[in-house]
């Protein structure tokens, strides 16, 4: 009877021993896993960024192309407005320079 008893708890302890390195095998396993997804995840997410980003940055680019566009028209239509009254006032000058002078 004792020693059957004894074979009883060896088998036993032995079958504990054989369930807890499955488990930690298991665990290990799962472990890899999770940190593989992890990476992946990670990696995914930094080309999804990055192709945020480019997208992101031709849309600046291209708003800020049409900003400088419409300002550059802008100032070539001040320009033109500078111009026309400049002119304007130089023939009003001439005008009343060469009216001075012939009143002399």
């Amino acid at each position: 009877m004792a020693l059957e008893t004894i074979r009883i708890i060896t088998e036993a302890e032995q079958s504990a021993r054989a369930a807890k390195e499955e488990t930690a095998a298991a665990c290990r396993d799962r472990l890899r896993q999770a940190r593989e997804e992890g990476t992946r995840l990670v990696e995914q997410a930094r080309v999804r960024a990055a192709e945020e980003t480019a997208v992101r940055k031709a849309r600046a680019e291209e708003e800020g192309k049409a900003a400088a566009m419409e300002l550059a028209e802008k100032t070539r239509n001040q320009k033109a407005v500078l111009l026309a009254s400049a002119e304007a006032r130089m023939q009003e000058t001439v005008a009343f320079i060469l009216d001075r002078i012939t009143d002399v």
